[in-house]
């Protein structure tokens, strides 16, 4: 989060290189799947670009987290998650 916040900072004073890195190596869509480099599918899952976007991720995680936890336990929804 902090790093995007730094990228779109550098990109209002003018430097693109930072938010041209954060788009290519943490920002994955339809379109850039192929472009992408491979480790995109994974830095993407813990990417996030707006205090809206962290704090609805974290609501959802939140609730859903807690469910599942219940049902297949702490070490199963680890794997899990971090496999998704």
């Amino acid at each position: 989060f902090s790093l995007w916040q730094y990228a779109i900072i550098e990109k209002q004073n003018g430097n693109r290189a930072w938010l041209n890195f954060m788009q290519d190596n943490f920002y994955s869509n339809w379109l850039s799947l192929e472009a992408a480099p491979c480790w995109t599918s994974i830095t993407c899952t813990f990417s996030h670009n707006t205090v809206l976007h962290f704090g609805l991720n974290m609501f959802s995680l939140h609730g859903v987290g807690n469910v599942a936890m219940g049902i297949i336990g702490l070490s199963r929804f680890l794997v899990f998650y971090l496999a998704a």
